[in-house]
């Protein structure tokens, strides 16, 4: 019997030790993550600074969201490895707001971002489909321009111009990130 114990002991550490090792090394080249607000994250940070953004709300239909108030707002991605693509997209609400970009951190000491519109109603630049009430919308964006802390970690903004000013406001319910290396 206890044989019988250290043998499956032994296989479930086996698996769990290749699980996490196929999930981190990511041999087939493709990593797949997202964050939807209800727990915290070890690959996506929520969103910040804190005095832009409320609190994490949940709705009645369980759906956690933060408000965007005011902007920037900034959110790191945390990946296993480097890679050379990636697509980040947005579950969003955006009631009121014309414009909806997201940008990669391309100089640090500049402040300077890599912005790719999701929305823009004057343009007629949308890059979104609806679901479930909610818009989806992401952009690409080539990780080797982009400055990492790290060389892991990369730092992107949710940026909605004039936001504050309009009294408008953005609620964001998730984050996916799909980074490709090639």
């Amino acid at each position: 019997m206890t044989r019988i114990l250290i043998i499956f002991g032994t296989l479930g550490l086996i698996v769990l030790f290749g699980w996490t090792s196929w999930r981190n090394v990511t041999p087939n080249g493709v990593f797949e993550v997202s964050y939807d607000f209800k727990k915290e994250s070890p690959f996506i940070t929520s969103l910040s600074p804190g005095d832009r953004v409320t609190s994490v709300v949940t709705d009645t239909a369980g759906v956690s969201y933060q408000t965007i108030t005011d902007e920037p707002i900034y959110f790191r991605v945390r990946a296993p490895r480097s890679f050379t693509s990636g697509i980040i997209t947005l579950r969003y609400k955006n009631p009121t707001h014309p414009i909806l970009r997201i940008g990669g951190l391309v100089n640090r000491v500049a402040n300077q971002f890599d912005l790719k519109t999701i929305e823009n109603a004057a343009t007629g630049e949308n890059f979104y489909r609806e679901e479930n009430g909610w818009r989806v919308g992401g952009a690409e964006f080539d990780l080797t321009r982009l400055q990492t802390s790290d060389g892991r970690t990369y730092t992107f903004v949710i940026s909605v111009p004039g936001i504050s000013a309009a009294g408008n406001h953005v609620d964001v319910a998730g984050i996916s990130v799909r980074l490709l290396r090639q």
